[in-house]
């Protein structure tokens, strides 16, 4: 027990940037089978309650997977970001409970993989481990945040995915170790998709998250650096989405 205790502790004090990359994504490599495992190969729905906001979600993936449009082909408070990965699962052949398991198992991962940029260049071994773990579970677990251990359900994923995602947002205010230009870029990479995903699957956590940027530019040169370029970003971007497809007035009318 000694040596391995020693073993972790040597890991855990310096670890290379890379090498906590690396292992993180081992970790969410292994995760993201488990998950598989016990989430989409069996091939189930979980809605103990809420089961009317299951059919209400497997009904909008169907329609998007015919080509509908939310907030313009159907009624939706919700941005495009709640529709589209399940409406990619329904394309793919998967029927509503796959599509639902698929979208949980893989937005958990990608959630993972942003989590572990972050926490790679910031924090030791262990607590970066437990974090990418902690970012999966919420994700992939089919629970309503808040509510009792018997309340198993896939309804009102949106509320997890969204904690999740300011989750790994936050972290953004510790400043890495070392300070680089790939860094930065990936730092302002993973935020302004955080910005672009929570803003188009709920408004709300979109405001959020915008306004953690603002406030984070305030405290240091390098945290200005990543957060106004993060937001440059999303501004643009969502310029952009508008002029080709003027989805955003329909969105903020819903």
């Amino acid at each position: 027990m000694s040596f391995i205790a020693a073993f972790v502790d040597s890991v855990n004090r310096s670890p290379s940037s890379r090498l906590s990359l690396a292992v993180l994504c081992a970790w969410t490599a292994l995760l993201a089978v488990l998950g598989y495992l016990v989430l989409v190969r069996p091939g189930y729905a979980y809605a103990a309650v809420y089961l009317n906001d299951v059919f209400g979600i497997i009904d909008g993936f169907y329609r998007m997977s015919i080509g509908q449009m939310p907030s313009i082909d159907f009624g939706s408070i919700y941005g495009a970001a709640m529709w589209y990965p399940g409406a990619l699962a329904m394309r793919l052949g998967f029927d509503g409970a796959g599509a639902l398991n698929l979208m949980h198992l893989g937005t958990a991962a990608v959630f993972a993989v942003m989590a572990s940029l972050i926490c790679a260049r910031r924090f030791p071994l262990l607590p970066s481990v437990i974090f990418v773990g902690f970012v999966f579970s919420l994700v992939l677990a089919p629970m309503r945040l808040g509510g009792w251990y018997w309340h198993i359900t896939q309804a009102i994923f949106y509320t997890r995915f969204g904690w999740a995602a300011l989750a790994i947002a936050l972290l953004l205010y510790i400043e890495p170790r070392s300070k680089d230009r790939n860094g930065a870029v990936i730092d302002t990479a993973v935020l302004a998709c955080i910005m672009l995903y929570t803003f188009y699957l709920k408004i709300t956590f979109g405001f959020v998250v915008i306004g953690f940027a603002v406030v984070n530019a305030l405290t240091s040169r390098y945290n200005r650096r990543i957060s106004l370029s993060a937001v440059g970003v999303f501004v643009l971007t969502i310029l952009l989405i508008e002029l080709v497809s003027g989805y955003n007035s329909e969105y903020f009318s819903d």
